[in-house]
């Protein structure tokens, strides 16, 4: 992985409790993987943060300072492991808890069950700890965790550097699909392209009526296709008659969790597959 790549900040998930937290229960349970790319040097490897000091309570302006200080770290997979915690304290019963994770260990759909588990396991702890019942508290832990997702995937695809394995040759196909793709798509762009790339973007919603949607499932069932194939295509032909050309790749990032025992895991399950699409020949647009 390019080191680049690693030093990334990761996804905030900030959440306000208006009681005196207590230590800190041993649930939920999932386990994420220690992502560590390269090997550790050789002073001691990050592991998690304790929670910050306590002090005077910051205002408003201050905590979402310290909020954003924090948000803005910058994980090393190489040391570090892919979760990051700071506790603050904004009153004598409220506190702020961060939790930063490395998008390696969480997708978007991770955060639902991550939260909900969490809340479970705080309560739990809480109501444990008023009624004298000790610290201890059984684990909450999904029926699959995601290291053993990642367990199934290797012995599904198998080894890489064996050019024998299901892993390699899908690896030979799609790089030889792949290999003469352009850097970059041309299109009449509003700006200059940026040097340096800023992520930025825009959501652009297209509704469309019933009618035109019984269009196009007839025309996906004439052509023996998906819904899915016929809207991607139709894309692809927009971005040619804009300039693009005739050999265009189409990301589609996908869940990732085609089984339901998934649904409650925490871990990166989405996927990013890419579509080349190829216009054999010159095609004819409207």
């Amino acid at each position: 992985m390019d080191p680049a790549v690693q030093r990334r900040p990761g996804r905030p998930r900030a959440a306000r409790r208006r009681r005196r937290p207590r230590r800190p229960a041993r649930v939920p349970a999932h386990r994420l993987p220690r992502a560590r790319r390269r090997a550790p040097p050789a002073h001691p490897a990050a592991g998690a943060r304790p929670a910050a000091a306590a002090g005077d309570p910051p205002t408003e302006a201050e905590l979402q300072g310290a909020l954003a200080t924090a948000s803005g770290h910058h994980f090393d997979l190489a040391a570090d492991i892919p979760v990051r915690t700071h506790l603050f304290q904004v009153g004598a019963r409220e506190h702020v808890l961060l939790l930063l994770v490395h998008h390696i260990a969480c997708d978007g759909w991770s955060f639902a069950p991550l939260t909900e588990d969490l809340t479970a396991a705080y309560e739990t702890r809480r109501v444990a700890s008023a009624e004298g019942h000790g610290h201890d508290s059984p684990a909450l832990a999904p029926a699959v965790q995601y290291a053993d997702y990642g367990l199934w995937q290797r012995d599904l695809l198998g080894d890489p550097d064996d050019p024998a394995s299901p892993l390699a040759h899908q690896l030979a196909y799609w790089r030889r699909q792949l290999a003469d793709l352009p850097e970059q798509v041309d299109l009449p762009f509003a700006r200059p392209r940026p040097a340096t790339p800023g992520y930025g973007g825009e959501t652009l919603s297209v509704a469309w009526d019933a009618e035109l949607h019984r269009r196009l499932s007839a025309l996906a069932q004439e052509t023996g296709t998906s819904l899915f194939m016929v809207l991607q295509a139709g894309l692809a032909a927009l971005l040619t008659r804009l300039g693009a050309g005739t050999d265009i790749p189409v990301g589609s990032p996908i869940a990732g969790r085609t089984d339901q025992s998934l649904d409650r895991s925490v871990g990166f399950f989405r996927q990013h597959p890419r579509h080349p699409q190829r216009h054999l020949g010159q095609p004819r647009l409207p």
